[in-house]
């Protein structure tokens, strides 16, 4: 699982004991105002190298992404070392 540093994603994967490895990135949230873009930038560049990482560590066959700006990295990652990816809408 890829989540952010948040306390509330920290609880609800704690909680799921079928959760083998859990990573967090920096990159959860889309800047709202212009000075919010270079750090936005830095973030999300770290967290698309996390994901990289991990998933070439780890060789996974398929990438579940359940929306938001925290997948982002993670999708990207997945593009471009060629593994499938899926967009599920919670709602």
């Amino acid at each position: 699982a890829i989540t952010s540093d948040s306390a509330l994603d920290g609880a609800l994967v704690g909680a799921d004991d079928r959760i083998v490895r859990h990573e967090t990135i920096p990159f959860s949230a889309a800047p709202v105002r212009w000075y919010e873009y270079p750090w936005a930038f830095i973030t999300f560049a770290w967290s698309l190298m996390r994901c990289i990482l991990l998933f070439w560590q780890t060789n996974p066959c398929l990438i579940i992404n359940t929306g938001g700006a925290i997948g982002l990295p993670a999708a990207c990652a997945a593009r471009m070392l060629g593994i499938p990816f899926e967009l599920h809408e919670l709602n």
